[in-house]
């Protein structure tokens, strides 16, 4: 029995904090929302105190240079959304940079090929090196040096290409 006692003081013990943790927590939020009631209430007294030196009433110094510093602010932000538009205006009125065009065009499925690569990495098509002529094969349309009578991969005739005698 005793310890149904101690067990059942204890889930008492932990539901009497749960509950002052839950009350603690309702009332923090009460003063949060109270302070920024208050926050709100600073902003309405400045913008009212700053509206009426913009209409030229004289404020006291120190308001008077809040307000001066606001106003300096705010043409500071002023000439910064100059900047970002001439920035834009300018990016605007410039072309687009040209891509540059690829040293190679796969001879297989025409997909560019970089510089150095022997095979398209998009079909696996042998690709001749840059600078050597070629024409596609019209049997398999695999790529062929200018020069060569028959296809190295069928043996197709070329196009054009004598056959030897």
């Amino acid at each position: 029995m005793a310890f149904f006692d101690k067990l059942n003081a204890m889930a008492k013990s932990a539901g009497d904090k749960a509950g002052e943790l839950i009350e603690i927590g309702k009332l923090n939020s009460r003063i949060s929302a109270e302070r920024d009631k208050i926050i709100g209430l600073q902003r309405q007294i400045g913008e009212y105190y700053f509206a009426k030196q913009q209409a030229g009433e004289a404020l006291d110094p120190e308001a008077a240079a809040l307000c001066d510093q606001i106003c300096q602010a705010n043409a500071q932000i002023a000439a910064l959304e100059t900047e970002i538009t001439k920035i834009k205006v300018a990016r605007a009125t410039q072309p687009a940079p040209a891509a540059p065009a690829p040293e190679r065009v796969c001879p297989g499925c025409g997909k560019p090929v970089a510089a150095g690569v022997k095979f398209c990495p998009a079909c696996g098509c042998a690709v001749a090196p840059a600078g050597l002529k070629e024409k596609a094969c019209p049997g398999c349309g695999r790529p062929v040096p200018e020069g060569v009578k028959f296809c190295p991969a069928c043996g197709c005739k070329m196009e054009g290409e004598e056959a030897p005698q």
